[in-house]
């Protein structure tokens, strides 16, 4: 079974996108840290979102092309895709058949079925985008992994979701978890908004369920995933606190430190234009960067700790042009590799609240403060930029997901008697 870790995502943004609903979009970093650098985890529960291989946005077969071609190849139309008889595995089980238990919870074929048809759809997803934009045509057969087909990893990944949805449960129950009031009622608040969202105004139940129907999904179900990612974050809450601030405070600074964290303000003069990433003439960065030399000098010369930091501000106040300013006003809070090079550099060089020389990058001149780490410092937000993460959510989130992991750890899965496992590849439609 997959670490729960590894799958910790908010479970209902995925589940509804799958069903109809459109989730929001991250907002963007600031100018000092890298593009690449890779949200953190919230406290929220996981359904396992299948993870395809990276040649999903480049592959292999095209690197030998100058550009990926911008609309799907004409001869993609043309080939009919390998697809399961979805009707046929259906049909191999009643739905109200137990598949398997783990701990005290038991998954019904209906609930393993609809598991195995969202991850199946998603493969299928990709096979039709890497035939539409590359032409490449791959089947259910092919590795997805070393000795492992795409058929057997749709198998492999529906296991180990329902796994991580029944360990939710299962430790909830163990540890006197529930939902509260609260909690049931803004399920069902947004799960009525999904039926009017997917079905239009004045839909009925018997409306969503209609529609349900066509994805192999009951109402049941359905309310099953929303109320165990509600459990989940419940379950967190009641033993962390909304953010983490029951978490412990040296328990906190300890993971920081374990993850190599820095933490840094600066005052960014830039030498190019934000709107438009070109270069400023020679005079205006000559201006900025002498400006930069003068703010450097002006702090480096305050020895009270109180002062330098109430004149940092000020001084940040009035020139800095960082974008992230306004998120992140008490500066960053970075591991390595997340900052661009030369202010990660700077910031290792220095010690707590020691101010730098001028330092430059690609995006202008920098004077730069080093920090102490802190508990409470925001390190980055949730995915959809509402949410600010700190040391406490995040290490009491890491905690939180060990714990499920290890009653997942000691309760055996067990499929049940006479249940054989299914090949998916006796399905495929020829």
């Amino acid at each position: 079974m997959k670490k729960l870790l590894a799958v910790i995502l908010v479970i209902c943004l995925a589940f509804a996108a799958f069903v109809g609903t459109v989730s929001g979009a991250r907002g963007g970093l600031s100018a000092v840290r890298t593009a690449d650098s890779a949200p953190q985890p919230t406290p929220a529960s996981g359904l396992e979102v299948l993870e395809l291989p990276e040649e999903t946005e480049e592959p292999e077969a095209a690197e030998e092309a100058e550009e990926p071609a911008e609309e799907p190849v004409e001869e993609a139309g043309e080939t009919e895709l390998p697809s399961l008889d979805y009707e046929a595995i259906y049909a191999l089980h009643a739905p109200e058949e137990p598949v398997f238990t783990l701990g005290s919870t038991t998954v019904d074929w209906a609930t393993y079925f609809y598991m195995l048809y969202s991850q199946a759809q998603s493969v299928a997803s990709y096979f039709e985008s890497m035939a539409a934009y590359y032409g490449l045509e791959q089947s259910w057969e092919d590795e997805y992994a070393e000795g492992v087909s795409f058929a057997d990893m749709v198998l492999t990944a529906t296991e180990d979701t329902l796994a991580s949805l029944c360990s939710i449960e299962g430790y909830a129950a163990e540890n006197g978890l529930s939902l509260s009031e609260e909690a049931q009622a803004q399920v069902d608040a947004q799960i009525q908004a999904d039926i009017t969202s997917i079905c239009g105004e004045g839909a009925t139940e018997e409306d969503f369920a209609a529609y349900l129907k066509d994805l192999y999904l009951t109402p049941e179900i359905y309310r099953l995933v929303y109320e165990t990612n509600a459990l989940y974050q419940q379950g967190y809450i009641q033993l962390y606190g909304d953010a983490g601030e029951k978490y412990d405070e040296a328990a906190a600074l300890a993971w920081m430190q374990d993850a190599g964290y820095l933490s840094a303000g600066h005052i960014l003069l830039m030498s190019i234009d934000p709107a438009t990433g070109e270069a400023l003439d020679e005079e205006t960065q000559a201006q900025k960067r002498e400006q930069a030399q003068a703010i450097a000098e002006e702090l480096q010369a305050i020895e009270d700790r109180d002062q330098l930091l109430a004149r940092f501000k000020e001084l940040k106040e009035e020139y800095c042009e960082d974008t992230g300013k306004t998120a992140y006003p008490d500066g960053y809070t970075f591991t390595p590799g997340t900052m661009v090079a030369e202010f990660e550099d700077a910031v290792n060089a220095l010690a707590d609240y020691q101010v730098s020389d001028v330092v430059e990058t690609d995006y202008g001149y920098h004077v730069i403060l080093r920090l102490p780490l802190s508990e409470d410092a925001v390190i980055e937000y949730s995915s959809d930029g509402q949410m600010p993460l700190t040391a406490r959510s995040m290490a009491s989130s890491e905690e939180y997901a060990a714990l499920v992991q290890a009653y997942a750890d000691d309760h055996e899965l067990t499929y049940a008697e006479g249940f054989e496992p299914i090949d998916l590849l006796d399905y495929v439609r020829k």
